[in-house]
């Protein structure tokens, strides 16, 4: 939708042209002004990716940790996801790989800056691409490409969690409250 907004600026008509720039909060058009409205667009968009996707995975990490019986209640994201790879057997690394998401979403919480757990630096690096996190800095790692290299590599984790023999034993789908309700199942439908 931004960038259709924004591609209708700069292609509209006079009409098109006149209205764009007072959706996005600019009275007048300035280079400055011009300026600063992309960079807000692309920040919101990157940032709106990024706990979006975030809350995606958590739910599926709590959704699988349900249906295989780990309690994970009360749990942040990195202890569920913690003993979600320890109950599927899968190799710690992955859990830097989950968390990396996690850490940027994190910094969102102080204005981009990184508060390390017991003031500790983290640093991952994964497929060749790093992230460095200076507690009390402002995190360097957040650009749209690590953002979505940080997302793709989660999303490969969760396709791993979904091939061990744990959960393609499971009976029965993996429910995701939300997606049902949205669909209009009932209750009496999701019954096992």
């Amino acid at each position: 939708m931004i960038l259709n907004l924004l591609g209708s600026w700069t292609i509209g008509d006079e009409v098109v042209r006149q209205v764009i720039p007072q959706l996005i909060g600019l009275k007048t058009v300035t280079k400055n002004g011009v300026k600063f409205a992309g960079e807000t667009l692309n920040k919101c968009s990157k940032l709106s990716l990024l706990v979006l996707a975030q809350f995606q995975i958590e739910n599926c990490l709590r959704s699988l940790a349900r249906d295989i019986n780990i309690c994970v209640y009360n749990l942040g994201f990195y202890k569920v996801a913690q003993k979600l790879l320890v109950e599927l057997g899968i190799k710690r690394d992955r859990l830097e790989i989950l968390n990396t998401p996690a850490l940027l979403r994190n910094s969102l919480h102080k204005n981009g800056i990184h508060t390390g757990y017991g003031g500790k630096n983290t640093l991952f690096v994964i497929d060749g691409v790093k992230y460095e996190f200076l507690d009390g800095k402002r995190v360097q790692c957040a650009t749209w490409e690590h953002t979505a290299h940080a997302l793709e590599a989660s999303i490969n984790i969760l396709d791993e969690l979904f091939h061990t023999n744990k959960v393609l034993a499971l009976p029965d789908p993996i429910i995701d409250q939300y997606v049902w309700e949205l669909i209009g199942e009932s209750d009496v439908d999701r019954e096992r």
